[in-house]
């Protein structure tokens, strides 16, 4: 939010799935052994990968002249300067640190303060063109990987940004302390290591016929699936209320790490239910089969139809979840499921998308 209390919501913009795919062919294409791991960037999470000893931090985000854009608690935008990466860093420092963010030299430099041996940011004022960005990126972690000395892939990198985009884009690259001796491998001859990311449970759903919603409505949507355990999104669109449950489901899923009262997301959609004529019994249905098929339902053998409510309670119990139902049919035996569930778990939360609202579980 802004000083006068409005939300001023993070405009995105920025491709991390593709950044994470680059990263990971780079390992595969250099057919090195390097441990790899991807968080959210908040200064919790940063903690963590300086109290694990990283070897090497790469940040991509957005960066201000004097400051860097992470993400607080709740998704929303938390500003570290300076000073506060610096204290963060010293006492344990990495040995290399790519700041891949726009007019991000001012920060390079207070991680030289810090300790930091080798340091690659943009210069000043500058912007990165994302294409650029991506190619110096590339072809840069593919020599560190293959053990090429840090000095030796800056330049490759350089070199490839200036074929294609020019002197001008090569020259916003730069790597501190300038008068530093950058001619030192990251990784030589090391055993074979492991990719460790977040694996997600679900595939995010497509929506048909859908436009993509704004970050502000999905940063109030996230609010109020944090806050409380049972949030209706009604009226408008059906596509546009499927959209905006997918995209807040997306947002979660991303961030595991921090949002810990939501750990496995299980999202029914209206088209994927099995229709049997029992309307809102085919999403418990539906519920049930997707715990089966992920090894959550505790049973060993398929219920019958008057068990499966039942079975996907207990199955539930204990566990830190999502479960969407997009478009879904509001009747009695639906209304009651979701009661019984809120009443016997303390952990498990609903996002329903649907025409009307749901007065009797709000009631409940």
């Amino acid at each position: 939010r802004d000083s006068e209390g409005d939300l001023r919501p993070i405009q995105n913009g920025l491709d991390f799935d593709s950044e994470k795919r680059l990263l990971l062919d780079c390992i595969r294409d250099a057919n090195e052994g390097i441990s790899l791991t991807f968080d959210v960037a908040t200064f919790e999470r940063l903690q963590v990968a300086i109290a694990r000893r990283s070897r090497c931090l790469h940040f991509s985000g957005h960066g201000y002249p004097n400051r860097l854009l992470f993400e607080d608690d709740l998704g929303g935008a938390h500003f570290l300067d300076g000073d506060d990466l610096r204290d963060c860093i010293h006492s344990h420092p990495c040995q290399f640190v790519f700041v891949s963010a726009c007019s991000s030299e001012y920060m390079g430099n207070a991680l030289v303060r810090a300790g930091v041996p080798h340091v690659l940011c943009c210069r000043h004022d500058s912007e990165f063109q994302d294409r650029a960005a991506i190619e110096f990126t590339h072809i840069f972690y593919f020599s560190v990987f293959k053990g090429f000395t840090i000095a030796d892939a800056f330049q490759k990198g350089k070199q490839r940004v200036n074929a294609k985009f020019g002197n001008i884009e090569a020259s916003k690259f730069l790597l501190l302390p300038q008068s530093a001796d950058h001619d030192v491998p990251l990784f030589a001859g090391e055993k074979r290591g492991e990719i460790l990311r977040v694996e997600r449970e679900y595939s995010t759903p497509s929506v048909a016929n859908a436009t993509l919603p704004q970050q502000e409505d999905i940063y109030k949507l996230l609010q109020r699936v944090l806050s409380h355990r049972l949030v209706a999104v009604v009226g408008g669109k059906a596509s546009e209320r499927s959209s905006l449950a997918s995209a807040v489901c997306k947002f979660i899923n991303d961030r595991k790490s921090i949002f810990l009262c939501v750990q496995s997301i299980h999202y029914i959609q209206h088209r994927l239910a099995a229709m049997d004529g029992q309307r809102g019994f085919t999403f418990i249905k539906s519920l049930y089969f997707q715990l089966l098929a992920k090894g959550r339902e505790r049973t060993a053998q398929r219920c019958v139809d008057k068990d499966m409510a039942v079975s996907v309670v207990s199955s539930l119990i204990g566990s830190p979840s999502l479960i969407v139902f997009d478009e879904c049919f509001i009747d009695d035996t639906l209304t009651d499921f979701i009661g019984q569930v809120l009443e016997l778990t303390g952990t498990v939360k609903f996002l329903v998308t649907c025409q009307e609202g749901l007065k009797k579980c709000l009631q409940a």
